[in-house]
């Protein structure tokens, strides 16, 4: 009986112990958002995680706080409208500098905003 592999299209052919594997065994293409190695998912890309080894799905986690990140960013812009509005400032400007400031200030984002845009 043939071992149960699964074979990714844009992998190498071969397994870890650097034997040839046959195309015929199960292949399936690499699973969307993945990279793929030795017959295998190796890593999936930035804002996907691995499910069951063989897909990569949306992180939830990070998608959560992007959306946190959204709602808190257009509620300051609309506060800052009101302002304007009401003569209390002369624009809704933010400087990026600003921005990472006002974000590294609200309780779930503290300190994950400026790691993030330093790194990227």
């Amino acid at each position: 009986m043939l071992p149960s592999l699964i074979v990714y299209l844009h992998s190498n052919a071969w397994d870890p112990q650097g034997k040839r594997v046959s195309p015929g065994l199960r292949c399936r293409p690499c699973p969307a958002h993945g990279i793929c190695g030795y017959g295998r998912l190796v890593i999936c890309l930035d804002g996907y995680v691995p499910h069951r080894g063989i897909s990569c799905v949306v992180d939830r986690r990070l998608a959560r706080m992007v959306d946190t990140m959204f709602r808190r960013v257009s509620f300051e812009l609309h506060r800052r409208a009101g302002d304007v509005l009401c003569g209390f400032r002369k624009d809704i400007w933010m400087s990026r500098t600003g921005l990472i400031q006002f974000l590294d200030g609200q309780p779930l984002l503290r300190g994950l905003v400026s790691v993030t845009v330093r790194v990227r």
